[in-house]
């Protein structure tokens, strides 16, 4: 992911063996030569100090113990040894993104550190955002490019063939589970599957605009929103932490393309529902709690009566945070 970095400053300063008390270790992984041999970067002399801000904050944002474990760990070590290896960090005029050393930028910012070591690879061209111009050859809508951008979020593709038939099977899938209530217009997902811009990342094809990844949200229309934890779903029963490999951020989610597991009949006379629909629909909550949904089949796993008293309320879309099991 790319991260703009609103100053504007041609170079950082290059540190020579030490910065914040840690000596610099410049031998990097060999898997890296190749990026380095890219004609389409050049690399900045010397090892340049960045300030966190560039990139924010990767630490608080895990989800998965064995992460924040992995993290904890690594910084204790860093601490100890009193030694880093710099982050090397791709370049494209105003954004940064980084290459290699993700766990070790975690870790700096876990003890906090204001500032990180870092060698970066820097296009020769100016930086073209291709947002506007892949936007520009689709008459998708906006809302419609975000859904789609987060929900496929955690898929990459080899070939935009791939990519196709993937949002294509999706939308087969959405069809045969709901097509009998919001029917299915089959011009808009042919549209879909043409039009839908796809971009380049790690080599691999993803689906959507990554300008809509970089939107983050904690209101719903004035309400905060509350995150669910990996902790608090496994000790509920609704997941077994070994069989999660992520769950994303809150995500808004059209209501209708949400398939429950379980009837809708008991709902119907539900009092609770009916008193929490009222809630949503005046915006007299303290805070709103986000469902939790399978992000391979669109299966409801926690938040039953949160849906049926937001689609009671007349909302269109829901705060959601999707599930990605291990294969």
């Amino acid at each position: 992911m790319w991260y703009k970095y609103s100053k504007s400053k041609n170079e950082f300063p290059i540190v020579k063996r030490l910065i914040n008390g840690l000596l610099i270790n410049q031998i990097l992984p060999t898997h890296l030569s190749s990026v380095f041999n890219d004609k389409e970067y050049i690399t900045l002399e010397g090892v340049r100090e960045l300030p966190c801000s560039i990139l924010g904050d990767f630490y608080s944002n895990l989800d998965s113990f064995d992460e924040i474990k992995k993290i904890k760990e690594l910084s204790y070590r860093i601490k100890e040894e009193k030694t880093i290896c710099p982050i090397v960090i791709l370049q494209n005029g105003d954004e940064f993104s980084i290459l290699d050393g993700k766990d070790r930028y975690s870790a700096l910012v876990y003890l906090k550190h204001k500032t990180f070591p870092a060698i970066i690879l820097r296009k020769e061209k100016e930086h073209l955002s291709l947002d506007s111009l892949l936007k520009e050859a689709s008459s998708l809508s906006d809302s419609d490019i975000q859904w789609w951008t987060s929900y496929s979020k955690g898929f990459s593709f080899n070939t935009e063939n791939e990519a196709r038939q993937w949002i294509k099977s999706r939308l087969d899938w959405f069809n045969k589970q709901h097509g009998s209530i919001v029917g299915i217009d089959k011009n808009k997902n042919k549209t879909t599957i043409e039009q839908m811009p796809l971009y380049r990342y790690n080599n691999k094809f993803k689906i959507g605009l990554k300008k809509f990844l970089q939107v983050k949200k904690n209101t719903w229309q004035g309400v905060v929103i509350k995150r669910n934890s990996l902790e608090e779903l496994s000790t509920a029963g609704f997941v077994l932490a070994q069989d999660v490999k992520r769950i994303s951020g809150v995500e808004f989610v059209k209501t209708n393309s949400i398939h429950e597991t379980d009837s809708n009949t008991e709902y119907k006379d539900n009092k609770f529902i009916q008193s929490l629909s009222i809630l949503i629909k005046n915006k007299d909550l303290d805070y709103f709690k986000a469902v939790v949904v399978d992000q391979n089949t669109m299966g409801l796993i926690d938040g039953h009566h949160r849906l049926q008293a937001v689609r009671l309320a007349g909302e269109k879309e829901i705060p959601c945070q999707f599930v990605l099991f291990k294969d």
